[in-house]
């Protein structure tokens, strides 16, 4: 009994953490997600009520930010705490249930390609419905310039590529290695439709950030082939921009020319005037080098709580009056550090080492820092790559020990 119920646990956080249904939200979070959080911290404290070796620097984690926040507590807000705690316990409940064996590789990677084929149907679904004019499933919200930028299942087009990044990253280290298969055609014949989907998706969401993830997983694909490897990279490198700037606005080659040296130049005033919406995500990190004092306590215990939020958009365009805010703090670098301190930011890199990308110099740190890093640590984004890449690194450890 509790192994089938394990089972469900862990294939609804999948989905919980890799699907976004705007039907059932409450603000930025999925209902269903919240849900999956709750019961999963209701199963932790009922089933498992001891502590192991491997969750101790998940467990610090949760007590250098609480001592943080604590320490800075006229912007303590318990809200933000709350979610962190759930989003980590449930992440424990997770590599608990992975580690006992309760769920097989064949039932994750079905879920893997089911939801690669979902994200593709949903899309198609969305993009008839803008093309005939009717009310758009599931959609984010308008982009009135580029109307066919759709989110399919996401909570907004640039999040797609992370996700399915991840999810065809999954189907490539389990899959191949689950049915012995070697090279990239055996894969494409066995799978089409699944590699067909992830490529639709790809090209036509119209998200930067989705092109360039899927020509991180083309680079991924053909590492190991520097014959291939290097025209296939020199490729996107060159191309992408100019494919880019016709498929949405010409101005976007302009843009990119002229932001290419401000950000070479490293001040934040030319950045801000060449292109607001990269300055919101790159200025913060010159901002807390240009703040980082080893002196400083706050250095090492942090501002308190939404400090990043409320003080980032001042310095970045001169006012608080603007709603941008959520987009202007860098992410988890350097949000995270400012309202945290470097001693829980550190933490938190201790955690991502150890349970994702197990490798500083790995391909994985590089997608990582692309594609999530510029995301909050409350979102459920950070929290679906720590999960898909625990799984992969464990199943894929089991398969090569032959356990599986």
């Amino acid at each position: 009994m509790l192994k089938i119920k394990s089972n469900r646990i862990v294939l609804l956080l999948i989905v919980a953490f890799t699907t976004m249904w705007w039907n059932f939200s409450i603000g930025p979070f999925s209902l269903l997600m919240l849900l999956s959080m709750g019961l999963s911290v209701t199963v932790l404290s009922i089933k498992f009520r001891y502590v192991s070796r491997e969750e101790i620097p998940l467990y610090s984690l949760l007590a250098m930010m609480t001592l943080a926040a604590l320490i800075h507590s006229s912007t303590f807000r318990i809200t933000t705490i709350v979610y962190s705690f759930g989003f980590v316990l449930t992440f424990i409940l997770y590599m608990r249930i992975i580690n006992s064996n309760r769920l097989d590789v064949s039932q994750f990677l079905s879920v893997v390609h089911k939801l690669v084929y979902a994200y593709a149907i949903v899309l198609i679904i969305q993009q008839i419905s803008v093309t005939i004019g009717i009310p758009v499933f599931n959609q984010c919200w308008i982009f009135s310039e580029s109307p066919f930028k759709l989110n399919s299942l996401s909570h907004e087009p640039s999040y797609i590529g992370g996700t399915l990044w991840l999810l065809m990253y999954a189907h490539v280290k389990l899959w191949r290695r689950l049915n012995f298969c070697k090279n990239n055609k055996q894969d494409f014949c066995k799978n089409k439709w699944l590699w067909l989907s992830y490529a639709y998706v790809s090209i036509t969401c119209l998200s930067s950030l989705t092109a360039f993830a899927f020509g991180l997983m083309l680079i991924f694909l053909f590492k190991n082939n520097k014959k291939i490897l290097i025209p296939v990279s020199l490729g996107l490198v060159l191309c992408s921009p100019f494919l880019l700037a016709f498929a949405s606005n010409i101005q976007s080659l302009d843009r990119l020319v002229k932001f290419i040296p401000a950000v070479i130049s490293g001040d934040t005033d030319y950045i801000r005037s060449v292109d607001l919406s990269a300055a919101a995500r790159l200025n913060p990190i010159f901002f807390y080098f240009q703040d980082f004092d080893l002196l400083d306590p706050s250095l090492w215990l942090g501002h308190g709580v939404d400090y990043s939020k409320n003080s980032i958009i001042v310095r970045l365009l001169g006012t608080s009056d603007y709603m941008e805010q959520a987009n202007a703090t860098g992410g988890l670098f350097p949000a995270f550090f400012y309202d945290f301190g470097l001693l829980t930011g550190c933490c938190f890199l201790w955690c991502l080492k150890k349970y994702a990308v197990k490798k500083w110099n790995s391909y994985i740190l590089v997608v990582w820092i692309f594609c999530f890093l510029p995301l909050g640590f409350n979102t459920y984004m950070t929290w679906m790559f720590f999960m898909l890449m625990y799984s992969v690194n464990f199943f894929d450890r089991e398969l090569q020990d032959g356990k599986i």
